[in-house]
C-alpha cells in the first residue's frame, strides 16, 4: 500500500489537465454530477473557464487546487475550498476517470491531499462535506477510520442547490494515524 501512497504525485496544471479538469465537469453524460446536483451552467464556456485557471495560474494566485498523476497520467484532482488562514478548509478529491477507480488511489489520494493541504496552509483541521447520496465517497472515508460527526447542509459555486452533507474532521493527529493504518499498522 506504501508504494501506492508514493506512486500519487501532484503536478502542475498544465493545458492538458485543465482540459481534463473542465472535460470532466461539463461532461453532460456523468451521470454522477448530476446525482450530486452539479449545476452545469458553471461549466457551459470552457474556454472562459480556462482562460481564468491560466490566468491565475501565470499570476501566481493561489487556486488552492492540484491536478494528481497516478503512473504518469492525470486522474483526477484535490482541491480545498472555504478557507480560514491557519484554521481550516473543506477538501474535494475527483478521479475523472473511471477505470482508475476501485482500485486504492482514492484512500491514497485523501491522504496525500491532506498532507499536502496541512503542510501548505498550516492548518489545524481538514473538513470533509460529503453529499450523503455520494455512497462511495462516505464509504471510502469509513475504511479511512472517519466516521461522521453530524449531518450538515453544503453548499458550493458549482451546486444548483444545499445538499445534505456528512461531516467529518481531520487534524493532523487523526492524518498520523491514518497513515500508520494505511502502512499496515492499526488505529491508535
Amino acid at each position: 500500500m506504501q508504494e501506492l501512497l508514493n506512486s500519487i504525485i501532484l503536478v502542475k496544471f498544465t493545458d492538458k489537465a485543465i482540459d481534463q479538469y473542465i472535460e470532466y465537469w461539463s461532461d453532460e453524460n456523468n451521470e454522477f454530477l448530476d446525482r450530486m446536483g452539479v449545476n452545469r451552467e458553471v461549466f457551459k464556456y470552457p474556454a472562459i473557464l480556462k482562460s481564468k485557471i491560466k490566468y491565475m495560474i501565470s499570476n501566481n494566485l493561489d487556486i488552492s487546487m492540484s491536478p494528481v498523476s497516478y503512473q504518469g497520467t492525470i486522474i483526477g484532482y484535490i482541491q480545498l475550498t472555504d478557507i480560514e488562514k491557519e484554521k481550516s478548509g473543506v477538501m474535494h478529491v475527483s478521479i475523472w476517470n473511471k477505470d482508475h477507480r476501485g482500485k486504492g488511489l482514492g484512500k491514497a489520494l485523501y491522504i496525500r491531499g491532506m498532507q499536502h493541504f496541512f503542510k501548505k496552509y498550516s492548518l489545524e483541521e481538514i473538513i470533509f462535506k460529503t453529499p450523503v447520496v455520494n455512497v462511495p465517497a462516505n464509504k471510502l472515508k469509513h475504511r479511512l477510520g472517519l466516521h461522521p460527526l453530524s449531518v450538515c447542509q453544503y453548499m458550493n459555486d458549482v451546486l444548483k442547490a444545499p445538499l445534505d452533507a456528512y461531516l467529518y474532521k481531520v487534524n493532523e493527529s487523526k492524518l498520523s494515524s491514518i497513515e500508520k493504518y494505511y502502512k499496515g499498522g492499526s488505529y491508535v
